[in-house]
Order: structure tokens, then sequence, then C-alpha cells
């Protein structure tokens, strides 16, 4: 149910923005929010809290997100308004994913144990392009010490798993089950 909420959501944020001539702003401010709901525990627990009334909520997000486009001011009121706070970070998600497949865009991430080397990931960059058959591919280093070293890459419902752990665990199967 909630992901139909935020597609549906989602593409009409996508419409307005066109209507407005404001999708590359709007696009910047879903992903803001974004990263806010990433790093802050207590921005999603204010969007989910039946307890907090929608209009401290709008005061909130008025004071986070003051310098953003009308549009996306309005939007995120209106979902407010309609008490679907709780599927405003899903919202911003569909749209950016709308956005960048409108756009030609791939957004994939790589985790690996330490930060990869700019060089490295254009590297990464470019072979993705070509397996994927898409120009521009916007790709993230996330830092995650369980690979132990190499690295894994996410696109969509796509896995790459080059990672030491990985093969740690294969090998401990075989030695197992032979």
């Amino acid at each position: 149910m909630s992901s139909r909420i935020a597609a549906r959501y989602g593409k009409s944020l996508l419409q307005f923005a066109h209507e407005k001539s404001a999708t590359e702003d709007v696009c910047g401010d879903m992903k803001t929010l974004l990263e806010t709901s990433q790093t802050s525990k207590e921005f999603n627990n204010l969007l989910k809290s039946p307890i907090v009334a929608t209009a401290e909520k709008q005061g909130v997000m008025n004071k986070l997100f003051g310098s953003f486009n009308e549009a996306s001011s309005s939007f995120i009121a209106l979902v407010l308004e309609k008490k679907r706070e709780g599927y405003l970070v899903d919202i911003a998600r569909q749209f950016v994913e709308l956005y960048n497949e409108e756009k030609g865009i791939a957004q994939a991430s790589v985790l690996s144990a330490i930060p990869l080397s700019d060089t490295v990931m254009d590297q990464l960059r470019g072979y993705l392009s070509s397996v994927l058959q898409i120009d521009n591919v916007e790709l993230e280093n996330v830092i995650d010490t369980s690979v132990i070293g190499g690295m894994v890459v996410r696109y969509k419902d796509r896995l790459l798993d080059m990672s030491v752990s990985r093969e740690l665990k294969e090998m401990r199967n075989q030695l197992i089950y032979n």
C-alpha cells in the first residue's frame, strides 16, 4: 500500500514540477529531504508521530526546508494537509527515481570497506555505463566494514558482489558440504 501511495504522489510531484518549470530545483530539494532523513532520526520520528500536530510539523518543515523551491514547499504542505507525512521520504525517493529515469540517469551504490579513490570510482562508472548502456551513472560510495575487502555494487535489483566476505562464505560452504 505504501509503495502505491509513494508512487502516486511521486508521479504527481514530477508533473507538478514540470508545470512549474522547476524540475531541477524540486529534484535538489527532494535529495536534500532524503539526506535529512538518512542523517536525522528525530526528523523521521517527527514524520511518523501521530502525537505531533500537523501545524507543528509544518512549522518544523518550514524551518528545516525554508530555502526550498515554492513548488516543493507547497507540495510538502499538501502532503502534510492530507496526513500523508509518514510517506514523505518514500515520495521523495520515488520522485528522484522517476526524475532519474526521465533524464536517463542510473543511480547505483558501491559498498566497500574503505573509501574508494576517484580513479576507481571513475572506472566503476565507466564499467557500469557500458554494462547498463546508460551514459550518465551516479555512483555513491557507502562504507561497510563487513565487506572486509573488495566491493559490492548495487543498481536497482541487480547486485555485483566482488567482496572478500562473499568469497569466504563460499569457501566455508564448500568445506562444509564437500
